[in-house]
């Protein structure tokens, strides 16, 4: 089947912005699989066209440069269908192609509130409660058996090898400050050698962010319940998913970050000087690093004057 617009087309956001252009090819989509669409309320965050199509379902549409999207996806749903986690997540409904190169995954539908939207409300203690539960969400996921640890390796030094290659370039595009820009490449090369070899390398979803996580309202009090868009997910060292809640969240405050190191660790809550380098290293040489737009400390690039300095804000003791 051939969806009704052109791959060429510049950017995802003008068909978001009209979804009557896409909604006979999600009706198609969800028919073909006799999946009943009652409705097409799009999402209006990230690069695929995703929409809800009924009550228990969302459609993603993605376009063909970002195929690896779809194939990560229905990847991490699949592994994923063996972990018993304390939130829910999208189950794979169906997944396809179309001879244009479109593809499309549909999955039932995780209900409730992005914590972005409630976050900026909650006091300290809740945030706290919510942080700890993130953590125990994604230890988790992370406990999830990969098919293979040599294949992982090899996908995770082949990805760091590009990305440290390409570490101080990408964040001179980003206009950072100079005394980052003068450290980075050597403090991350450096931070990343000195990480155990012999580490097991987990599931990463890279989505613990208020973007992407759920909330609802239960006696008075916010819960932590869904989890959606595996868009990203990968093979990597645990500490690479840690990034997100650290500089979202948790935002330099050592009682939010010790909340969440509780969840996911347990009594082992406290973080070293080397934890701090692995994490500050990996923020670096991450697939989306965007220190601007990423760290919701203020006045981080007055605060700190290297990078040993901005880790130790970041991630406080």
């Amino acid at each position: 089947m051939l969806l009704p617009f052109s791959p060429s087309d510049p950017t995802t956001q003008a068909l978001k912005a009209d979804p009557s252009r896409w909604r006979d090819a999600a009706r198609a989509l969800c028919d073909r699989h006799a999946i009943t669409m009652t409705e097409l309320t799009p999402y209006p965050d990230g690069a695929a066209l995703v929409a809800a199509v009924s009550d228990d379902a969302v459609i993603k549409i993605i376009q063909p440069p970002y195929r690896d999207e779809w194939e990560r996806e229905g990847w991490a749903q699949g592994l994923l269908l063996r972990a018993t986690l304390p939130i829910e997540i999208p189950r794979l409904l169906a997944s396809g192609e179309s001879p244009d190169g479109w593809t499309y995954l549909i999955s039932s539908r995780v209900h409730g509130t992005l914590l972005k939207d409630v976050w900026p409300s909650m006091d300290a203690p809740r945030r706290a409660e919510l942080l700890s539960e993130i953590g125990r969400a994604m230890a988790a996921v992370h406990a999830v058996r990969l098919v293979s640890q040599r294949l992982a390796r090899r996908a995770w030094d082949t990805l760091v090898t590009a990305q440290l290659a390409g570490c101080r370039a990408r964040h001179a595009r980003l206009a950072m400050p100079q005394w980052l820009l003068d450290g980075c490449e050597t403090y991350a090369r450096a931070a990343v050698a000195e990480m155990p070899s012999g580490t097991d390398l987990v599931l990463l979803t890279g989505e613990y962010t208020p973007f992407n996580l759920l909330a609802e309202e239960r006696g008075g009090r916010w819960a932590l319940t869904g989890m959606v868009d595996f868009g990203d997910a990968m093979e990597g060292p645990r500490e690479y998913d840690w990034i997100g809640p650290g500089v979202f969240l948790c935002a330099g405050d050592a009682e939010l970050l010790h909340a969440f190191l509780r969840g996911y660790r347990g009594a082992e809550g406290a973080l070293d000087d080397a934890d701090r380098r692995t994490l500050m290293a990996l923020h670096l040489i991450h697939r989306f690093a965007d220190l601007d737009r990423q760290i919701a400390l203020r006045g981080w690039r007055e605060r700190a004057e290297s990078l040993d300095q901005l880790a130790a804000l970041l991630w406080p003791r």
